[in-house]
């Protein structure tokens, strides 16, 4: 995303990104540039929209990343190699069980310290990022849509859980499915 200059952002501190997740077949993501409005080109979808910090000054922002320590039921989930086959080589679970934990590790510096002005009048005060983990799921069913570390945690790692529940067995469509 291309950050507009100095001179057009004005006063302006944060930017707000607006989208929209399609969660259809073969459904894509639209803009409108006449409206502004984000859309799926199957109609359905979520907008969803975040507030972005811009970096102002020294403080530095980088985005965490989701690629260390996933588990499944307590196991090790390791990232794919680029071709695998995620069906092939990802957790196995039966169609239809319940109570399977993902866990989520982040690290402690995947929640920067920066510099917010509080008070009146405004001090420049250290504070600490809280970490909201969105959670999708292309089949079955999580019980939580997000995870939180909050800033108060001061742990060099924190693993967060969510708990999927597998799709049932999809049913036979034809008369001579057994």
């Amino acid at each position: 995303m291309t950050v507009p200059p100095v001179d057009v952002l004005g006063s302006a501190t944060s930017l707000i990104l607006y989208g929209q997740i399609c969660s259809g077949a073969g459904s894509m993501p639209i803009f409108d540039p006449q409206s502004g409005i984000p859309g799926c080109t199957d109609g359905g979808g979520t907008t969803a929209s975040v507030n972005i910090p811009l970096e102002l000054g020294d403080d530095a922002n980088h985005n965490p990343t989701a690629d260390r320590a996933f588990t499944f039921d307590g196991r090790a989930w390791p990232a794919l190699a680029s071709g695998e086959d995620p069906c092939l080589v990802g957790p196995q679970a039966a169609a239809g069980t319940h109570d399977h934990v993902i866990g989520n590790t982040t690290e402690g510096r995947d929640r920067e310290v920066y510099t917010a002005l509080l008070g009146d009048p405004p001090v420049a005060t250290p504070e600490r990022e809280s970490l909201q983990i969105s959670q999708f799921t292309t089949a079955g069913k999580l019980t939580s849509q997000f995870s939180f570390v909050e800033a108060t945690d001061g742990s060099a790692e924190k693993t967060v859980d969510v708990t999927w529940e597998a799709p049932q067995r999809p049913r036979c469509r034809r008369r001579d499915c057994r």
